[in-house]
């Protein structure tokens, strides 16, 4: 049902593999709706499958690898909004600046697109933006007012999307969504459905510490308030029902100062990468030879 990568020698040992395509809210960190499938389902395609879960008004945003005609489209018709990363092999039919490295900008239907319905042209902005360590990035949204939506916002909300490799971090290597144990494709879609609700039950935990401090879900350390909660429940396990709101209201106590240290200001500048293959010039190779008696 899922299938395997195509390099794998043995296909009947290889391991089992799968897409999994989540939508997270980016301030409280839980998971709207995911899509599971076999290795052909694409990014684009899951998250076409979980556009019904977006309300008007929502803002998407997401990477480099999902900005398509198609996707833009279907979004929009929803009545939301997106901020997505914008490949730089992506040329626009026309320009129109409207500010410093900011531009209104048509993109036509492309030829290879057989999806009927969609409009011939559509009006979009995009924004470049320098970051020290990194190249030139573009980001494309539907945003287009640049005094109702400034360059600079835009750009700082946008770096909320790393907190999506957080929330697969937490998935992974917290709640071990990978290490499964069913034989058979329900099975799969339970144990990953109950890992998603635990890790959403959680978030649910951590959005009540937070919100008498003025935080969001996010600034808590996910972490720190899962063991809490999982050391909470043995404890109840062996009282009684009618403490249980207090050694519960303890735990929102202790969960409310698992704040992340915030040190802002920091960047890490992209590594060179070394390059394969020998160098230019001269090979000089050290040869020792040993004499046998």
């Amino acid at each position: 049902c899922f299938g395997s990568r195509k390099n794998q020698s043995q296909k009947n040992s290889a391991p089992v593999q799968a897409h999994l395509i989540g939508l997270f809210w980016a301030f409280a960190g839980i998971c709207q709706g995911f899509a599971v499938g076999s290795l052909g389902l694409g990014e684009k395609t899951g998250l076409i499958n979980l556009l019904p879960l977006l309300m008007a008004g929502d803002l998407l945003l997401a990477d480099r690898g999902f900005p398509g005609y198609e996707l833009c489209c279907k979004i929009m018709n929803r009545l939301s909004q997106f901020l997505f990363r914008l490949k730089k092999d992506v040329k626009p039919y026309s320009r129109k600046k409207i500010g410093p490295r900011d531009w209104i900008v048509v993109f036509k239907r492309p030829e290879n697109c057989r999806s009927a319905g969609l409009p011939e042209t559509i009006i979009l902005r995009v924004i470049a933006y320098d970051l020290p360590g990194f190249r030139t990035s573009y980001l494309l949204t539907t945003l287009l007012d640049n005094e109702k939506y400034p360059r600079e916002e835009l750009i700082s909300l946008y770096t909320q999307r790393w907190q999506i490799e957080t929330r697969y971090n937490e998935l992974k290597n917290m709640l071990e969504i990978e290490n499964l144990r069913s034989l058979s494709k329900d099975g799969i879609f339970k144990e990953i459905s109950t890992r998603i609700t635990l890790g959403n039950l959680v978030r649910l935990v951590m959005l009540e510490a937070a919100e008498p401090e003025g935080l969001n879900g996010t600034d808590l350390s996910y972490k720190k308030t899962l063991e809490k909660v999982m050391d909470t429940v043995l404890i109840m396990m062996q009282t009684s029902i009618y403490s249980w709101p207090y050694i519960y209201q303890r735990m929102i106590e202790e969960i409310r100062q698992f704040k992340i240290i915030k040190r802002p200001n920091r960047y890490y500048p992209r590594h060179k990468k070394r390059k394969s293959g020998l160098p230019k010039g001269k090979l000089l190779v050290e040869v020792s030879y040993v004499g046998l008696s």
